[in-house]
């Protein structure tokens, strides 16, 4: 009975990252924050961008007709 064998052992490291991203527009502008949680690691890293909605290309606030006015 050989125990061992002189074989090789593989271990396989699987990393899940989940990313929560949270987009808000309050007061003319946009608030992103999220987060970001590596299971195992315990590595969480929180955001948060304020971007001034009047500095944006694309208009925020909804026309009539259901469409929005670049």
């Amino acid at each position: 009975m050989v125990v061992g064998g002189g074989g090789s052992v593989v271990v396989v490291v699987v990393v899940v990252v989940v990313v929560v991203v949270v987009v808000v527009v309050v007061g003319g502008f946009v608030v992103v924050g999220g987060f970001v949680v590596v299971p195992g690691f315990g590595v969480v890293v929180v955001f948060v961008v304020v971007v001034d909605a009047a500095r944006l290309d694309v208009d925020v606030v909804p026309r009539a007709g259901g469409r929005d006015v670049v």
